[in-house]
């Protein structure tokens, strides 16, 4: 969702009379001056103030709250029809999707014997690097990791830039985007869950066929910093989120690697298998009704999140705070310019 601009022209400081802290000149008789606007009080005092200076009144922000909330909720309409409809087209489509998820994860099913293979090929290359001591997993690790090695240097790079970058958005405009981003994520877990055998078998399709190569490059040291980091980093992630389950010694090796990434918070999911994540991921579960069940969650996850972005989304658009608005604002502010404006909100009151 992009920003926009304010429903209220920034150049308009004028508010009713009667609006509270409204600030009204004395009257000498009955040919008394006329009332001059208010001055609008600066954001957090009494009522907050939108970015052009007015005051921002409960039906202001009603009216935002509604119109975000309907923006929000609007994708929401056609799945949540898909999930709940009782109409006879819509419960024989579940039924489908169900019946096709328990014949791909079958014994013989077409995703049971890909998602089999890749298995056996990521448990082979993870055991095989793990085993004895000194073995090419603890020299990797230890090579990367650590006081001025380059995959910490670069880690602690990216956790140092991050806050850097969200400081240059005032906090609304981050709590926007925070909440779009959590929407995003639901949104796109639904479409995962509404899809899951496409989904995983595409999934698979990127990845398995090459972990062989990356096995014999890495046992034969031909680029193995490279192998390494493309099958932890890149190629592991893909695998462990699909998984419900893994094997012990594969467990072993993913823990030590996992270990090096506790300092990221952001990581934290990483190499975690799907069934062990909070985040909605997809993957293998035993049957189309668990699936269906998976699907459902997500859905009230994506409704909840779209709800806290209307939320968001409505305070912002009510007082944004990004810095082409606020440098918008300054402009009309800085030096002498604040004069102009204050001739304008000192202006009669035009009924």
């Amino acid at each position: 969702m992009t920003a926009n601009q304010p429903p209220f022209s920034p150049d308009d400081g004028r508010s009713s009379p009667t609006t509270p802290g409204a600030v009204v000149a004395p009257q000498v008789g009955a040919g008394g001056p006329p009332p001059i606007a208010p001055v609008a009080p600066a954001p957090g005092a009494g009522q907050p103030a939108a970015a052009g200076g007015e005051q921002v009144n409960d039906e202001m922000k009603n009216i935002a709250e509604a119109l975000a909330r309907a923006e929000a909720m609007k994708p929401l309409e056609a799945p949540i029809t898909d999930v709940y409809s009782p109409a006879a087209d819509k419960e024989a489509a579940r039924k489908k999707l169900r019946d096709s998820y328990d014949a791909a994860v079958a014994k013989d099913g077409a995703l049971r014997i890909k998602f089999d293979a890749a298995v056996k090929s990521f448990d082979r290359t993870a055991t095989d690097m793990s085993k004895g001591d000194g073995n090419i997993l603890d020299k990797w690790l230890n090579d990367a990791f650590g006081d001025n090695k380059p995959l910490t240097v670069l880690l602690d790079e990216r956790k140092e830039l991050k806050p850097k970058f969200a400081a240059q958005m005032g906090d609304r405009q981050k709590a926007r985007a925070e909440k779009d981003a959590e929407a995003k994520k639901w949104a796109a877990r639904y479409a995962d869950w509404s899809a899951p055998v496409d989904k995983i078998t595409a999934q698979i399709g990127t990845y398995a066929d090459k972990i062989d190569k990356l096995n014999a490059d890495i046992n034969n040291e031909v680029n193995s910093n490279l192998a390494m980091t493309t099958f932890w980093f890149d190629f592991a992630p893909k695998h462990l989120q699909i998984q419900s389950a893994i094997d012990a010694d594969v467990k072993k090796a993913v823990d030590k690697v996992a270990a090096k990434l506790v300092p990221y918070d952001d990581l934290a999911n990483l190499l975690k298998i799907g069934a062990e994540r909070d985040d909605g991921s997809l993957h293998l579960v035993a049957t189309g009704d668990d699936a269906e069940a998976k699907r459902k969650e997500v859905l009230a996850k994506w409704k909840t999140a779209a709800e806290q972005l209307a939320s968001a989304d409505a305070t912002f658009k009510l007082q944004p705070d990004d810095l082409a608005t606020i440098k918008q604002r300054w402009d009309k502010l800085k030096d002498d310019a604040w004069v102009a404006e204050a001739k304008k909100i000192s202006e009669p009151i035009k009924n």
